[in-house]
């Protein structure tokens, strides 16, 4: 799946450090695939691995039919939370 970002009002280096941001993450077309139980584990563990490795915490997570909600926290000055959702 390919994630097409939408221009952000906020510079990017307000997204790195302690920060708390929300995320609407929708996949192409709309397709509903979420629905498949195999597809939302593997995005859910591949999220879940990204958070780790760019310092972050996932508050909330909401998976819908064809798009997430998420509230995402960094856990220290380092921590990259764009990143962990682009990579």
């Amino acid at each position: 799946m390919k994630i097409i970002e939408k221009h952000h009002r906020l510079p990017k280096e307000l997204y790195i450090g302690e920060k708390m941001v929300s995320f609407t993450c929708c996949i192409k077309n709309r397709s509903s695939v979420f629905n498949n139980e195999k597809i939302f584990n593997e995005f859910e563990e591949q999220l879940l691995t990204e958070l780790i490795k760019f310092g972050c915490d996932s508050l909330i997570h909401l998976f819908m039919p064809d798009h997430l909600h998420s509230i995402l926290k960094g856990n220290n000055s380092n921590s990259e939370v764009m990143k962990a959702v682009n990579e």
